[in-house]
């Protein structure tokens, strides 16, 4: 282990705020590149113990090792549609999400399928969307999503310009859907493969003044349960 201290200097204020003096800087970049755990505090670096590293320029670089997405696909997504929350009591989830955070709902409603079923209901509070979802039975795609991942995000819905365009795009990148097109007036959906770390879905959405119906709900619910997909 390797023990070290790095000496306390006084930051200076300005109009913007607290800026670290110049010398304190240059050894907390110097720290960084030397040492895998630094933490800055308050105005001033702290003494602490730590191992050397060979992966610190790996960690300090990310931008070189993240790739970047296709300028095709990045211009098609114009920003979240909405999220989708799956939750073991709708009741609680409406009132909690109503009373702590000001969110209003929209509508509620009961979806069945040929075999299962899913209650849900939309919650808005600004711009933000949430689609707090809930499944009827245990054998429901939602009921088996909590079951295999718990409570929790259950997908995300990008808003995008074009629908055809952005899955062409994405079909050229090697991705795909999982759902054929769903269509209703004025909203058009389709869901993605899901994501394998997080288990999270991402719906793409494409929305000419169209709103979430009965019909389009049903029919993506029932586009799940025909490929046994939740």
């Amino acid at each position: 282990m390797t023990d070290i201290l790095i000496v306390k200097d006084r930051a200076r204020q300005t109009r913007k705020g607290i800026r670290v003096h110049k010398r304190v800087a240059c050894l907390y970049v110097f720290a960084m590149r030397t040492l895998p755990d630094v933490r800055l505090q308050g105005s001033s670096l702290e003494r602490f113990k730590t191992a050397p590293t060979r992966h610190i320029e790996e960690q300090m670089d990310t931008k070189t090792s993240v790739k970047a997405l296709p300028s095709e696909l990045e211009q098609s997504i114009l920003g979240l549609d909405h999220v989708a929350i799956a939750v073991t009591d709708l009741d609680a989830a409406i009132e909690w999400y109503s009373k702590s955070l000001g969110f209003a709902l929209v509508e509620r409603r009961v979806t069945k399928g040929e075999q299962t079923s899913m209650t849900s209901a939309v919650m808005q509070a600004g711009r933000a969307i949430v689609v707090l979802i809930q499944g009827v039975e245990p054998e429901s795609q939602v009921s088996r999503f909590i079951e295999h991942y718990g409570p929790g995000v259950q997908h995300l819905a990008l808003a995008v310009d074009n629908l055809d365009t952005a899955l062409a795009r994405l079909e050229a990148t090697g991705g795909g859907s999982e759902t054929s097109v769903i269509e209703d007036k004025g909203i058009r959906q389709a869901f993605l493969r899901r994501d394998p770390e997080s288990g999270v879905r991402i719906e793409l959405i494409e929305r000419k003044g169209g709103r979430f119906t009965d019909r389009s709900v049903e029919r993506l619910f029932r586009a799940f349960e025909e490929r046994d997909l939740y």
